[in-house]
């Protein structure tokens, strides 16, 4: 719409992802970098914690335990935003991540479209795969769109760990 075209802008490129070979720019997600919850919607026990990140740093990493929910702010992308990253990890049991994107229609109601489970059994680190996030579900004209990130934690006695949540804007 107009009035969200004038609300998104062009984005920062960075690449936060070199020292793991992807060379490929990316834009963060309102509070992708989980310093703090600010804009963040948790529940069902997901919290931000003060844990080890991805490259060694200790700050801010979103922590679901099995059941919990955390939907993001809401992030412009366009047709030309296909995929995102992010790190995850498990902490506790096995489990999973569903990974779905909230996608505003016509009437300013979001509705959810699953585009990936994370599953590790493993503490280390690892960076996903690209998550095709189908901006083309918010429709396929050419301009802004604002979606959101939903992370529902699954599985018996198990907790999951999410950082650097990223989009890429220009991947062909």
């Amino acid at each position: 719409t107009s009035a969200s075209a004038a609300e998104c802008q062009d984005p920062l490129l960075v690449q936060p992802f070199a020292p793991r070979g992807d060379l490929r720019d990316y834009v963060m997600v309102p509070g992708g970098d989980f310093a703090d919850a600010s804009g963040w919607q948790l529940s069902r026990g997901a919290k931000i914690v003060d844990a080890e990140q991805a490259d060694g740093t200790s700050g801010g990493v979103l922590e679901l335990p099995s059941g919990a929910v955390a939907v993001s702010p809401t992030v412009c992308v366009d047709i030309n935003y296909p995929t995102a990253r992010l790190h995850s990890r498990s902490v506790r049991g096995g489990g999973f991540v569903a990974v779905a994107v909230a996608y505003q229609d016509r009437r300013t109601q979001y509705r959810q479209q699953l585009v990936d489970v994370l599953r590790s059994r493993s503490s280390d680190w690892k960076l996903s795969r690209d998550i095709r996030i189908q901006p083309q579900l918010a429709g396929r004209e050419a301009g802004w769109r604002r979606v959101a990130f939903v992370f529902v934690a699954a599985g018996r006695s198990s907790a999951h760990q999410v950082d650097d949540l990223y989009v890429d804007p220009r991947m062909s």
